[in-house]
């Protein structure tokens, strides 16, 4: 098997990279509350097109984790210590 191959993503699973490292990101306050997430701008990063990135977008959403505003901006959401205790506490129970 090639090394290009191997370094190919399944088909439709791209989103689930950029979802679970903004997560990370916004949970440990890499990008902290009220930081614009720009769709274009993170497609860049993850050298992807906008599709996965705005699925990861909607699921951080259902989160909480990040607000899209009426201007379709995506920011991160303001943590309420209750909701974040209530993520790390999910996250260490998925890595254990």
């Amino acid at each position: 098997m090639s090394e290009e191959s191997e370094v190919k993503r399944i088909r439709g699973t791209g989103w689930k990279n950029v979802y679970e490292t903004l997560r990370n990101e916004i949970l440990s306050l890499a990008l902290p509350p009220g930081q614009l997430l720009d769709e274009t701008t993170l497609a860049e990063r993850f050298d992807m097109s906008r599709s996965p990135v705005r699925e990861a977008l909607i699921r951080l959403g259902a989160d909480e984790l990040v607000v899209t505003l009426s201007n379709r901006s995506t920011i991160v959401a303001p943590i309420e210590v209750a909701t974040f205790r209530n993520m790390s506490r999910r996250s260490t129970s998925r890595s254990g």
